[in-house]
Order: structure tokens, then sequence, then C-alpha cells
């Protein structure tokens, strides 16, 4: 019931991550491919999403929505939709940059879902309006 690939894109991507970013605390970042809760999307610091848009030509290609500040401590939280499709081509960028700001931003030992609580859903928002805009 995958809308996209999935194997295919996320080891590579999390390689990727890897060797650019380092962190006090983990970050857990899912990907799946189906709409009906799979892999557990909602509860993850990012939480990536598979399905189809429509490219400027018209054509259907894989796309993603990415979602932040998931968690199951402290009574759990859902994690928010972004607004916003990625295309595969564009999904290392985007997690990229939230991960930047993360390095940049966080306090010390401060988790990725007490940074998300800190800062709110506009923050993020924001990050990825920019990575878009200057990927367009």
């Amino acid at each position: 019931m995958a809308y996209t690939h999935t194997k295919e894109i996320f080891t590579p991507l999390l390689k990727r991550l890897d060797t650019q970013f380092s962190f006090d605390q983990p970050v857990h970042i899912t990907l799946t491919g189906c709409g009906n809760g799979c892999a557990h999307r909602s509860v993850a610091d990012i939480g990536i999403e598979g399905l189809t848009a429509k490219t400027k030509d018209g054509q259907r290609a894989e796309a993603f929505k990415i979602a932040v500040g998931g968690s199951l401590l402290a009574g759990g939280h859902f994690n928010e939709v972004l607004k916003g499709k990625l295309f595969t081509s564009q999904l290392y960028g985007a997690l990229a940059a939230l991960l930047a700001d993360y390095q940049t931003q966080q306090l010390a030992n401060e988790t990725y879902y007490a940074y998300f609580q800190r800062l709110g859903i506009d923050h993020f928002q924001t990050i990825l309006d920019q990575y878009l805009a200057q990927a367009a």
C-alpha cells in the first residue's frame, strides 16, 4: 500500500546525514511510504511520509511530507505536519536544513522534542519554506 519506495531512499539518506551531523541526543527519524501509520511516523522527532504529487510539467512523481515534534515521552505528542511537499531530490536538503538548525540552536542536552516544544511549529515551517524557496 506504499505510495513511495522507501528502502532505496532511506538507507543512503541516513548514511549521508550521519556523516554530516552528530548530536548528544539521538534524533528519531522515520520514513514510510504508507499513509496508514506504518513506521510510526506520527511519534518520530522527524517523520516523513511518502505520497504522490504533480511535477511542474503535470506528471505524477514520488513526493514526501515532513512532520516534526513527535514523542512517546512525557505523555506523548503526535508530530505536526509542515506545509509543502518535497520530491525525492529535495528530501536530503530539507532534512539537512532542519538538522543544521537543531545543531546550532539546541540547548545543552536538549532533545529534539524539547527543542520543538521550545521553538514551536512556526519556526520549523520557516526553515522548510526557506529551503523550498532556495531550492526552486
